[in-house]
């Protein structure tokens, strides 16, 4: 987690952030929390898998049980 925030705020000080390229965008000398956060957060996704008892995190689709019965 935190080697993934120390990316984002390189993103933010290198001045990639709009365009995505090097020193195309100004600068975030100091990037807040609230930001770093929001990005964190916004890139997230669910995750799949099972729990520690063994029981998968999201439910079945309708099409994954009607074809195993």
């Amino acid at each position: 987690m935190a080697g993934s925030v120390a990316l984002i705020r390189q993103y933010f000080t290198d001045g990639y952030y709009p365009a995505g390229s090097k020193g195309a965008g100004t600068p975030y000398p100091n990037p807040s929390g609230y930001l770093l956060k929001a990005v964190l957060l916004g890139g997230a996704t669910a995750m799949q898998g099972l729990s520690e008892a063994r029981l998968p995190l999201e439910p079945a689709s309708c099409a994954a049980s009607a074809a195993a019965s």
